[in-house]
């Protein structure tokens, strides 16, 4: 079924998250249940693996999830908690320093970070500040579509960041990921 997660928050729902956690704080302590006996069982390579594979199938779940949540602003700052309380999870160990850790996980969540950059703007035409470039994950459309999550902005103001967009773009300043077929 359906994510009962919302993300379409006022400050009284945003307030009411801070005392009684919506579900990160569950997973991660559900997680760390799990994946405590099995990094016993398993070389420091195998639980590596499997905590990638976790964390592969995760951001993917995510990502869909996400795409399918109206936001607010607070709902964008709920999220970018959420995100950073999963982060810091997969990151942290000795595990992390080694290759595929720390840097390996960081790398999954990077689209996920880049939407979170974006559902947290103050107003749409910031995109051009924290969008683009050769390290981009998401796509012009992608990141117009993320944008479009906010309930709180109107079309015509996602319409002008596009334009800024554009602009920027075309200056050579900031290239985009080229559109799959």
């Amino acid at each position: 079924g359906e994510s009962k997660v919302l993300y379409e928050l006022d400050e009284e729902d945003f307030a009411g998250n801070e005392t009684a956690d919506p579900w990160v704080h569950r997973f991660v302590e559900f997680l760390g249940d799990v994946f405590g006996p099995i990094s016993q069982r398993l070389s420091d390579r195998g639980f590596e693996s499997l905590k990638i594979a976790v964390v592969d199938y995760l951001v993917k779940r995510l990502e869909y999830l996400v795409m399918r949540k109206p936001f607010t602003q607070l709902g964008g700052l709920q999220f970018d908690k959420d995100l950073r309380c999963l982060l810091a999870f997969f990151s942290s160990g000795e595990d992390g320093e080694r290759k595929g850790g720390r840097r390996g996980v960081r790398e999954r969540f990077a689209r996920l970070m880049q939407m979170n950059q974006l559902l947290n703007l103050d107003v749409p035409t910031d995109a051009v500040d924290v969008f683009g470039g050769p390290l981009s994950k998401l796509t012009l459309e992608e990141a117009l579509n993320v944008m479009r999550l906010r309930v709180d902005w109107e079309e015509a103001e996602i319409g002008k960041a596009q334009q800024h967009l554009l602009m920027a773009s075309s200056g050579g300043e900031r290239g985009f990921v080229a559109e799959e077929d």
